[in-house]
């Protein structure tokens, strides 16, 4: 619409032998101000078995501290409005890796990103709360050019994850 505010629209489809899907997904993003970020969707699912209706908010702020510092934080959540899908996972004896696609969650996250000359670094902690687990999620960075041809990286990533029937990862 204009530089503050983005309006978006997705149709997508899916089938499979085992069922035919859609998904309709309807958002706004918006830029209040310098660093500050509000999104909304609305996302409405159509398969085989019924519908499911979510909504989804996202808060952001992104701040410059220093020519070298700058630092996140942000907000996301997402709710079942309705639901009359109750299809069965494509394989119910094998969970998710991380929380279902379709469980309603809050998460948390804070970041720093540092960039000097030919290093950069990033961090990033988040903490997310669904319906069938607790989350913590870290990711480091590190990235150092050498010389024009050749630079180094490291990466972590780590997750502890606590389902709500007692399991881990």
């Amino acid at each position: 619409v204009n530089r503050k505010l983005q309006l978006s629209l997705e149709q997508e489809w899916a089938s499979s032998e085992l069922r035919d899907t859609q998904n309709t997904r309807l958002g706004a993003q918006l830029q209040p101000w310098r660093g500050g970020k509000v999104s909304t969707q609305l996302d409405r699912e159509t398969g085989e078995s019924g519908q499911r209706l979510r909504s989804g908010l996202g808060l952001g702020q992104n701040m410059v501290l220093s020519p070298e510092w700058t630092a996140d934080f942000g907000y996301d959540r997402a709710d079942t409005l309705a639901d009359t899908a109750g299809a069965a996972a494509f394989n119910p004896q094998v969970p998710g890796n991380f929380g279902g696609a379709t469980s309603d969650f809050w998460a948390a996250n804070a970041g720093a990103n540092y960039r000097h000359q030919d290093v950069k670094g990033v961090g990033r902690i988040e903490r997310r709360d669904a319906d069938d687990e607790h989350r913590w999620n870290l990711v480091g960075g590190f990235y150092r050019e050498l010389n024009p041809e050749i630079a180094v990286a490291l990466g972590l990533e780590t997750t502890l994850a606590e389902r709500v029937n007692g399991d881990e990862n």
